[in-house]
């Protein structure tokens, strides 16, 4: 929704994130869905669109450092050296949205980005041939 984005943008701007470099518009792509942001104007090949902070990034480093003090996961952070960015990122995702009651303060850092994810959506790789030729 857009007051969940407004959201996202007022918080990024409080960690002194949120610097478009030019005029952008958060979108709903059709006719899949996708959300993301697209720029108003042209782009040339080597321009700056956005800067985000390190610390506002989910980072390998952090989503393992996470994972490995969240206690879910036993062994040490050399398990997480077999996992894509993807899978760390997912499991990062899944601890902090459900942890909300045993750390909160990392949890609350977090909510505004957590609560712009969709409730639900469909991801092509997991379809099957059949569903992907239907779109």
């Amino acid at each position: 929704t857009s007051e969940t984005n407004i959201s996202l943008l007022k918080w990024m701007k409080t960690q002194g994130a949120w610097e478009p470099t030019c005029l952008l518009e958060l979108t709903e792509f059709s006719p899949l869905g996708l959300r993301g942001l697209m720029a108003k104007h042209n782009i040339n090949i080597n321009d700056t669109i956005v800067r985000i902070p390190v610390e506002l990034l989910v980072t390998r480093e952090l989503a393992s450092s996470h994972i490995s003090s969240s206690k879910v996961l036993k062994g040490g952070l050399k398990q997480f050296d077999y996992l894509t960015t993807l899978e760390l990122l997912v499991i990062f995702l899944l601890i902090t949205k459900t942890e909300a009651r045993r750390n909160k303060e990392f949890a609350m850092f977090w909510k505004p980005y957590l609560d712009t994810f969709p409730s639900s959506y469909d991801v092509p790789f997991f379809c099957s041939d059949d569903e992907v030729n239907k779109i």
